[in-house]
């Protein structure tokens, strides 16, 4: 995933990836973090900076919100 969002962000694009639990959402950042990706998160505990090339999503969040927060790649993870 971190290749991805690297590759992404290299050709100015950014990129979604939608997570269902709040562990996950953690687990992703920090593994971005490590990989120097810089990133956000929409989620209910995160106000939504749409600065960040990646961001990572609750998929619950962004249902509630009804919003589609950008023209995004999308990577789906388990």
């Amino acid at each position: 995933m971190s290749h991805i969002a690297l590759n992404a962000i290299k050709r100015n694009r950014r990129v979604l990836i939608l997570v269902h639990r709040v562990e996950l959402l953690r687990q992703t950042g920090q593994k971005l973090s490590a990989f120097g990706i810089p990133h956000g998160y929409i989620s209910t505990e995160h106000a939504q900076d749409d600065q960040w090339p990646v961001q990572v999503a609750m998929v619950a969040t962004l249902r509630n919100r009804q919003t589609d927060p950008f023209s995004l790649n999308i990577v789906t993870g388990k």
